[in-house]
């Protein structure tokens, strides 16, 4: 792998590791969503939203689309709904092999 892929790829989860972001495109997941609904689905401030998009939509995986007064938010292309899908399911995947849903990857887990 050349160095520049590796560094866009760290760039990406990077990127993904801050939670309100990571929450943005779970959201973004489902269905694409205006601000206002992100604000609601993420629990944050509409401030703290917008930050995060103009961040996601620099880093190419968000997008947006101006319909009448509003702009609706959706994840770039299916490349980026696979990586999260398939992290998610690798989660699940790790949870229910070792039954615990509330500390995977924390070192505090209990049921090791």
């Amino acid at each position: 792998m050349n160095n520049h892929v590796f560094n866009e790829m760290l760039s990406f989860f990077e990127l993904l590791s801050n939670s309100t972001r990571l929450k943005i495109v779970m959201a973004l997941l489902k269905q694409p969503l205006n601000v206002k609904q992100l604000q609601m689905a993420t629990e944050m401030s509409q401030t703290a939203v917008s930050h995060q998009l103009k961040k996601l939509k620099h880093a190419n995986l968000v997008v947006d689309t101006q319909v009448g007064k509003e702009r609706i938010y959706a994840l770039k292309d299916e490349h980026v709904n696979i990586v999260l899908m398939s992290t998610k399911g690798h989660i699940e995947h790790t949870l229910k092999e070792k039954n615990c849903e509330t500390c995977y990857l924390r070192k505090e887990c209990k049921h090791e």
